[in-house]
Order: C-alpha cells, then structure tokens, then sequence
C-alpha cells in the first residue's frame, strides 16, 4: 500500500510551529497508528514544512524500527527551502537524504 502525503504548513495549523502542544502529539500519534495499522510499504511526502516534514519524519522511524517502507520525497523545486528558517531548514536536510 501507498500512502502519499502532502499537508498544512506551520502558520495554518492550531499550534503553529509549538509541536509540544497535546493536538501536534496526537496528530503524529495518529499518523503513526496509521502507517502501522494498514501496512503501508511506500510512502510519497511533500517534502514542505509542516504536516509533510512529519509524515517523512515518523516514516524514517518506522523503517529504522524495523517496518518495511519505501520513502520518496517530492521536492517541487530545489530553492523549496530558502525561506525557511534555519532549524527547518536543518531538518528538512536530515529527513531528505
């Protein structure tokens, strides 16, 4: 199964860029449960910051756990990052091999 994955960026969802609040954690909580839950082998990700960055995130730890998955990042352009900020930008290069 293939699940690709695009999503809101930081200033459109509740908690911004404050990824400790409770509704972030269960968003990722749930994504997880999910990639686990039905099997998926591949997953497709926007590469954008935001929703995109943690489906790509919570999809490399799920593989380093042991769960068979393929990752693709679909990165619309190579300046896609310029504008973000620097810990963003940081880790956008560690999920993006």
């Amino acid at each position: 199964m293939t699940l690709g994955f695009t999503g809101h960026r930081p200033l459109s969802l509740p908690w911004k860029y404050d990824e400790t609040r409770e509704d972030c954690i269960r968003f990722k909580e749930v994504l997880t449960d999910t990639l686990r839950k039905y099997g998926v082998s591949r997953v497709i990700v926007g590469c954008a910051e935001g929703c995109d960055l943690y489906a790509a995130e919570i999809a490399l730890n799920l593989r380093e756990a042991g769960q068979p998955l393929t990752i693709e990042c679909a990165i619309l352009f190579e300046e896609q990052p310029a504008k973000w900020s620097e810990e963003q930008q940081r880790r956008g290069k560690n999920t993006v091999h």
